[in-house]
């Protein structure tokens, strides 16, 4: 009987334990064209893609700060993120290490409707004459952004 009762306050115990444990919160990623656009445009004489994230979605969008390119041009990530395609190869940005971050102040906030300006150095895939040396370049460039969790 004893051991029964210990069983049994056990069981108790855990269970009451396990309900009071969280998970951390499930993110919920923003669709490319449903939720959001990207945009660029080659700017040559300046030697960058000039990058636009529109948001087309009613709730407001967030992303990491390494999700989108800093005030220098780099993007982190490395070709998961960033990369040119040419006639002749594709080159992958190069890995940029961002400082670590955390909380709300390391998001980007985009509003519904609101949309968000960056670039993207030549110089973050490499050596600027290998990008200069693709023909028919063409950026391909993957944020991704969630819908933000908390307010603000």
């Amino acid at each position: 009987m004893k051991n029964s009762v210990v069983s049994l306050l056990a069981i108790a115990l855990g269970a009451s334990a396990s309900s009071c444990a969280t998970s951390p919160p499930k993110i919920d990623y923003a669709v490319e064209g449903k939720d959001f656009s990207v945009s660029w445009r080659e700017d040559v004489s300046r030697e960058r893609f000039d990058v636009i994230l529109t948001s087309t979605s009613k709730r407001r969008l967030c992303m990491s700060l390494p999700s989108w390119p800093n005030d220098v041009g780099k993007v982190s990530g490395g070709g998961d993120l960033a990369a040119i395609k040419g006639d002749n190869g594709t080159i992958a940005s190069i890995e940029t290490e961002f400082p670590y971050c955390i909380g709300p102040d390391c998001e980007i906030r985009i509003a519904p409707g609101a949309s968000i300006n960056g670039y993207i150095d030549y110089g973050a895939f490499g050596e600027k004459s290998v990008v200069e040396g693709l023909k028919n370049r063409s950026l391909d460039f993957r944020p991704n952004p969630y819908f933000c969790l908390a307010k603000g």
